[in-house]
């Protein structure tokens, strides 16, 4: 259906923007909590991602719940790039992004319309995290207090809380986006929201912090169908993407905070350590070499990291174990070689 939303309209309107691709049945989730929002007047902007299986026979379902939903298909070129495409077409003063299978809350669109006041550029609620299966709480990230933080103190915030690296539980002012070109970068699969979240913040000074948690993200296991060959291909593009992430987060964030900066480089040890975990795995030839290129740096990044925690607990060990098991596997292949030789 067109929307009924304005362009030209003197209120201050929101657009929420919802990718799908291939979802079926999940996409009934994030659709029937939209249906019962509080506020009903917004724009809803599903781009069909070229989806292949039923999704769009359920969101036609849905087309009467909604008085100004727009279906927009683009060719199946990721979720970077369908989220371009709504901000394209979005009409309202307010930009709200929706994954298909997340659920929010009936007050979601209320609360982040009140919370964006004039000095306010960007408003930011909790989340909670969810087995999908078992409705499980696996975590949830926030803050107990609501309230205007500035920019940089939200930005150590996140660095920390991997929760909200996503784009789900935030609210974009349109003129910001408009007036610095914001954008999702096409060729990013992995932290692209990151990335367009804190280029959004650099553009910035104010962020509201709503503690209520009006945000369930489900996670879903990974099919154990999956074969150990394509999880490994899948894994090294994963690392080039991480390494590539980090590097410009580490840009990004020189221009903000160093506290964050920090944050940012521990990271990237991080994805170090992974990558020669994975070399080791796969036997990569080059292993032996980028383990002695990459020693020093590791073992220099321990001490900020030990001073600091300057990531979140769970990244933190995550860190130090990882640490640990690449200091104790080059000790003992060091030391593993026979007398004599």
């Amino acid at each position: 259906m067109e929307s009924e939303l304005s362009c030209a309209t003197n209120k201050q309107t929101v657009s929420v923007i919802m990718p799908i691709y291939n979802q079926g049945e999940k996409c009934r989730i994030a659709l029937e909590s939209f249906a019962r929002q509080t506020m009903p007047n917004f724009e809803l902007l599903i781009i069909d991602n070229h989806s292949t299986d039923d999704s769009m026979v359920i969101v036609d379902e849905f087309a009467n719940s909604f008085s100004n939903m727009q279906v927009i298909t683009c060719e199946e070129q990721g979720v970077s790039h369908a989220r371009n495409k709504g901000l394209a077409h979005a009409c309202g003063d307010l930009i709200i992004f929706a994954d298909p299978d997340d659920a929010v809350a009936d007050n979601l669109i209320e609360k982040m319309l009140a919370d964006m006041s004039e000095n306010v550029q960007m408003v930011i609620s909790g989340i909670v995290q969810l087995d999908f299966l078992s409705n499980r709480l696996i975590e949830k990230s926030g803050l107990k207090k609501s309230g205007q933080y500035s920019r940089n103190d939200m930005v150590r915030f996140i660095m920390k809380q991997p929760l909200l690296f996503g784009v789900t539980t935030k609210c974009f002012r349109r003129d910001v986006i408009d007036d610095f070109n914001v954008t999702f970068d096409q060729e990013m699969f992995l932290g692209e929201d990151l990335l367009f979240v804190m280029t959004y913040l650099t553009h910035i000074e104010t962020v509201y912090f709503e503690a209520n948690y009006l945000v369930d993200y489900y996670r879903h296991v990974q099919s154990a169908t999956h074969c150990q060959k394509e999880l490994l291909i899948f894994d090294a593009k994963r690392r080039r993407q991480g390494f590539l992430l980090w590097h410009r987060m580490i840009d990004l964030l020189t221009l903000m905070d160093p506290v964050a900066l920090r944050t940012a480089k521990a990271r990237l040890v991080i994805e170090k350590i992974q990558l020669l975990k994975y070399m080791k795995l796969t036997k990569h030839s080059s292993f032996q070499a980028y383990r002695q290129l990459y020693r020093q740096e590791i073992i220099n990044a321990v001490i900020p990291v030990l001073i600091h925690r300057d990531v979140s607990l769970k990244y933190w060990l995550r860190y130090h174990i990882g640490l640990a098991a690449w200091v104790l596997m080059t000790y003992r292949t060091s030391n593993s070689k026979k007398p004599g030789e």
